[in-house]
C-alpha cells in the first residue's frame, strides 16, 4: 500500500496540525493517531496502548569517535496509552512522541546495540509485542537514504535490483522522497483490513494526494 504525501500537502499537514514540530514529526503524528482509530474500527475495541517506533541520530546524542565515517541510527519507542492519544489534540501526541525521543542518549544507543548481539530472543518478543491487534496499536516510522548507486561495481558486477523491503514487520512504514514534486511517499506494511480503515478517515483524505 502506499499514500504520497506532495511538498505542498507536507507543508499544509505541518502548519495546520502540528506548526511547532518537524515535518518528519507531523506525518507520525497524523499516522499515530489515525491508525490506533483504524485499529480500534477493525477489533471493534480501543487498545490498551499505543506503540510509535521512530528513528534518530545516534551522532546527535551519542559520544561515537569523529573519525568514524558510517551513519549511525537507532530506534526509539514511544509507548503511550491509547486513550490518551484518542482524547488528546494532534499537539498534544506530537510533543509526547517529541519526549519520548528526546530522552535517548548514548547509554540508550549502546543498549540497543548489545541486545542485537546477545539478546535476539529480546527482540523477538519486542517485535511480537508492538503489532496492530486488539491488545495494542503500532506504527513504525523508518526511511532509507536515497543513494544513486546503480552502476557501482563492487568487483562482480553492478547491482541488478535495489530494494528497500529489508525489515518486513507488520506495522511498518517506509518514508521515500519524492523528487518530482518535493513530497514522500509512505509504503505501508499494513494488512489490508487496516489500511482500508485508515483511508476513511478525513484527515488522511485531507492531506493525501494519492492513495493505493
Amino acid at each position: 500500500h502506499l499514500i504520497h504525501f506532495s511538498g505542498r500537502a507536507l507543508n499544509q499537514l505541518r502548519d495546520e496540525i502540528v506548526p511547532s514540530h518537524t515535518t518528519n514529526t507531523a506525518i507520525a503524528t497524523l499516522m499515530t493517531k489515525n491508525m490506533l482509530l483504524a485499529n480500534t474500527k477493525v477489533y471493534n475495541m480501543v487498545p490498551e496502548i499505543s506503540y510509535i517506533l521512530l528513528a534518530y541520530d545516534c551522532r546527535m546524542r551519542s559520544n561515537i569517535p569523529q573519525q568514524f565515517s558510517g551513519n549511525a541510527a537507532g530506534a526509539a519507542v514511544a509507548p503511550l496509552p491509547s486513550q490518551q492519544i484518542i482524547d488528546g489534540t494532534y499537539s498534544d501526541l506530537a510533543s509526547a512522541i517529541k519526549e519520548h525521543g528526546a530522552r535517548n542518549e548514548s547509554g540508550h544507543t549502546k543498549t540497543i546495540i548489545e541486545v542485537i548481539e546477545n539478546e535476539l530472543s529480546v527482540m523477538y518478543q519486542a517485535g511480537v509485542s508492538m503489532c496492530n491487534s486488539p491488545l495494542s496499536s503500532y506504527v513504525g516510522m523508518t526511511s532509507v537514504r536515497y543513494m544513486p548507486f546503480y552502476t557501482v561495481d563492487f568487483g562482480y558486477g553492478a547491482p541488478e535490483i535495489l530494494a528497500f523491503d529489508y525489515y518486513m514487520k507488520e506495522g511498518m512504514i517506509r518514508a521515500l522522497p519524492n523528487k518530482q514534486d518535493g513530497g514522500v511517499d509512505l509504503v505501508f506494511n499494513f494488512r489490508d483490513s487496516h489500511f482500508e480503515e485508515l483511508c476513511k478517515f478525513d484527515d488522511i483524505k485531507k492531506y493525501a494526494d494519492v492513495i493505493y
